[in-house]
């Protein structure tokens, strides 16, 4: 993975893509139009897919899983702030083993949350764009 230089770079790189997946998260349905714009952000990244599911894997999912669980979850969307705030402390806590086994762990318990939109998305991720 190519690792911007600074951490204001890392940083900054990372909110379009923890934007786009933490609206894996949101309590409703992804349209066409969602998966488009979710993919053509990550796309825009220039990682690779591995990448982006670890990104989402110990970044996003720690903290927005619990969401898709709760029975009044966010459908409108996460408050920017707090999304940045904590997928930037999960991405510091995401190099100690614990966390990751911790994430691990959960992602076992909860694949479905992902699962089909993540085929979807590497469906899309895949495909050449012909105009």
């Amino acid at each position: 993975m190519d690792k911007p230089t600074d951490i204001n770079s890392l940083y900054e790189s990372r909110k379009p893509i923890w934007e786009a997946l933490s609206r894996l998260y949101l309590d409703q349905e992804l349209d066409e139009k969602d998966y488009n714009n979710i993919t053509e952000t990550l796309k825009a990244s220039l990682l690779r897919l591995e990448d982006l599911k670890k990104i989402d894997l110990y970044e996003v999912f720690p903290t927005f899983y619990k969401n898709l669980i709760s029975p009044v979850g966010e459908w409108a969307g996460f408050a920017e702030a707090w999304l940045y705030k904590e997928c930037w402390k999960n991405h510091q806590n995401s190099h100690n083993q614990g966390f990751r086994i911790s994430a691990s762990i959960k992602n076992t318990f909860w694949p479905w949350m992902r699962k089909e939109a993540w085929e979807e998305i590497e469906k899309r991720f895949n495909e050449e764009n012909i105009d």
